[in-house]
């Protein structure tokens, strides 16, 4: 294993160690709402996880650039907002993110995975405008849905 390899292999144990360990089984945490569930138990995850010198974590009330741009063409003034987006080398939006409260209902959580899937068309359509087509562009999507992520 290198080196590398070893670092990651660390930093997934103790996120997943810490994001198990805090997350409530009682039904009483049910009632959580979204902005506590957020501080309380992802907040501190996905810091983490996207704690690297070219990922930023933005969170939300951001709008999206690359959602702002294509709903332009629809007639719309304002791009849609996720939860978070992580920004690649400070401007390239590659991950955007949904939370679900643990009492949040399947056609919640639907409706946040249709929303994903939209951010992540319009960054793909902006990568290829701003860096030409390639097979290797992605874009990621991350939804946490009370305990499942």
């Amino acid at each position: 294993m290198t080196e590398e390899e070893k670092n990651i292999f660390e930093c997934v144990q103790l996120v997943s160690r810490n994001f198990f360990l805090n997350i409530p089984s009682d039904s009483i945490d049910n009632i959580m709402d979204k902005d506590t569930f957020v501080h309380k138990y992802c907040h501190s995850m996905l810091e983490e996880i996207f704690n690297t010198s070219n990922l930023k974590l933005v969170w939300a009330n951001g709008e999206s650039d690359s959602s702002k741009k294509r709903r332009k063409s629809d007639n719309h003034k304002h791009g849609r907002k996720p939860d978070f987006r992580v920004l690649f080398n400070k401007e390239s939006e590659i991950i955007f993110g949904e939370i679900k409260p643990p009492r949040a209902t399947n056609v919640i959580v639907n409706k946040a995975l249709i929303k994903l899937a939209e951010f992540m068309k319009g960054s793909l359509d902006s990568l290829h405008k701003q860096f030409g087509y390639s097979q290797a562009s992605e874009t990621f999507r991350i939804i946490i849905n009370g305990k499942l992520m």
